[in-house]
């Protein structure tokens, strides 16, 4: 079972991922994306590309977006879960969701 904040960080990062400075939308929309900001930075450079990379793949689901890319980069998918888990978790806890 999911983390109820998942689906939340997911929404979070497609707007970040879309939308490389914060410039327009609601104040909502922009905490969200810097909350997105502020949790890549407690990532190191390697792991905020990986992150980046799997957000970024459109029209799959997230256990889709792993697969493609631990066939491309012979990445392990539990190692990349688990980053994935560590980010969102990071995300709900910027925007105060834990």
């Amino acid at each position: 079972m999911k983390p109820h904040y998942t689906d939340y960080a997911r929404h979070c990062m497609r707007l970040y991922i879309n939308n490389p400075y914060p410039r327009t939308g609601t104040d909502i929309e922009k905490s969200n994306w810097m909350a997105c900001a502020q949790a890549l930075k407690n990532f190191t450079g390697p792991k905020q590309k990986i992150l980046v990379m799997v957000y970024k793949e459109e029209g799959a689901t997230m256990q889709e977006k792993i697969e493609n890319y631990c066939s491309h980069h012979r990445n392990r998918p539990q190692t990349i879960w688990s980053l994935v888990g560590m980010f969102e978790k990071q995300i709900a806890k910027e925007r105060q969701l834990l």
